[in-house]
């Protein structure tokens, strides 16, 4: 069937027109697919137009529109789905409808008798569908069947095929598109990464640039100052020159490191050792020292020099400074507690033993004569002037005692002189009593 393509009314007024038969087709929403109207559009299929002379308007109404409602006030409760064949009078020729019983060949019979009745009534001449038997009718619908049947099979296939070559299309466009996609996105970071690192050559280029700008300005300005420092250079100071005076007695205030000052008097033409000797004498440092002049502030070296060469008179001042990076060449105060005390720790206990192996075997002990008082005695005034040693070693000598032992047996000698030789003689035995 062709269908009208325009409005109802546009329909009417073109079978108007033309004297053609007027076809109502009323239908359910095709969206629904509901079964009757799908078996309607199966129907539909058997009907070849080619088969009727008779001109026709054929318009599909879908229910519930405008144009079905508009065609319900004219035909009163009409069906869904139905077929409305309405001739020139505007009256019915055959409706159609699923109520009752209708197979292929009475829906045929059924359209075929509609088109011959309006051709009757119209003077039209009979087709060929109207002068077939109701037999030659159902072969001719059947074999109308098997040949739309066929051709929709053939439809259907080519459907298929098209639709499979649609979806291998659509699968290799869409590989197609994903693989540019993925070219396009590696290009594109390809194309970021290489704008970032041209980014950053450009920004280290730049503070390189930078760095050297601000290197070379730093020389500058190191060079300007140098200029402005040559060009207004201070004169240094000039040092006071102290003219000596000729005298034959040069004063000299001498300050040690503890604070103690002392004053001295030395010919003008005598050496600068001679002070030295003085400083030494004065056993108030035990380290090596220096002599500095005060003012001016040098260090005197020149000690073959005298006063008067050094522009020491009339008077001077000088400090002692102790050299504590330099070993003392003086010699040591208490080296004789040193000898001491190896005596003490060394030397008498080797006698101690050597006197215990003598007394087994019958040798007369080696003498272990050791004051500590008198060494003590002798460092002191040896620290003093040193005036009474001798003195004080004969006043030692004649408090001590020697004491001899010969086996068992010990001797003891008076230390006074006056006493008789035959106290030598005297011996002492265990229980302290005196044998002739």
């Amino acid at each position: 069937m062709v269908w009208f393509e325009g409005t109802v009314s546009e329909a009417v007024s073109k079978c108007k027109s033309d004297k053609a038969l007027f076809i109502v087709y009323l239908h359910h929403n095709y969206e629904k697919k509901n079964p009757e109207t799908v078996r309607m559009e199966e129907l539909w299929t058997l009907v070849d137009p080619s088969f009727f002379n008779t001109p026709y308007v054929a318009i599909k109404v879908e229910e519930d529109t405008v144009p079905a409602q508009q065609f319900s006030s004219i035909y009163k409760n009409p069906l869904c789905p139905s077929i409305y064949f309405i001739g020139s009078d505007g009256k019915p020729i055959e409706i159609i409808t699923l109520i009752e019983e209708c197979d292929e060949t009475i829906f045929v019979d059924k359209v075929s008798n509609a088109f011959k009745k309006f051709a009757v009534d119209n003077g039209y001449v009979e087709t060929e569908w109207s002068g077939m038997t109701k037999e030659e009718k159902a072969i001719h619908a059947r074999k109308l069947i098997a040949e739309r049947k066929a051709k929709k099979s053939e439809l259907e296939q080519i459907e298929m095929k098209e639709k499979e070559l649609r979806r291998r299309m659509d699968g290799k466009a869409m590989h197609e598109a994903k693989e540019r996609a993925r070219e396009l996105e590696l290009l594109e970071a390809a194309a970021a990464i290489k704008k970032q690192k041209q980014e950053d050559a450009a920004y280290k280029k730049k503070i390189l640039e930078q760095m050297a700008l601000e290197r070379k300005d730093k020389q500058l300005e190191e060079e300007e100052r140098l200029r402005n420092m040559n060009a207004v250079e201070t004169p240094k100071p000039a040092v006071p020159k102290v003219t000596s005076i000729p005298t034959d007695v040069c004063r000299v205030q001498i300050r040690f490191p503890d604070g103690k000052t002392i004053v001295k008097e030395f010919q003008s033409k005598d050496k600068l050792q001679v002070l030295k000797d003085v400083i030494i004498n004065e056993k108030r440092i035990t380290t090596d020292f220096a002599i500095v002049q005060a003012y001016p502030r040098k260090e005197l070296l020149e000690f073959e020099k005298d006063f008067l060469e050094l522009q020491l008179t009339p008077s001077t001042t000088v400090l002692v400074i102790p050299n504590e990076n330099k070993i003392s060449s003086m010699p040591l105060i208490r080296s004789r507690n040193v000898n001491s005390m190896l005596k003490i720790f060394i030397y008498n206990p080797l006698i101690v033993i050597l006197n215990f192996f003598l007394s087994f075997v019958g040798f007369s002990p080696i003498s272990t004569t050791t004051n500590t008082q008198e060494q003590e005695q002798q460092s002191s005034e040896d620290r003093g002037n040193g005036v009474d040693k001798k003195e004080t070693t004969n006043r030692a000598a004649a408090n001590t005692s020697e004491v001899r032992q010969r086996g068992n047996i010990r001797f003891l000698r008076n230390s006074e002189r006056d006493k008789p030789d035959d106290d030598k003689t005297e011996t002492f035995n265990g229980n302290s009593t005196s044998q002739l």
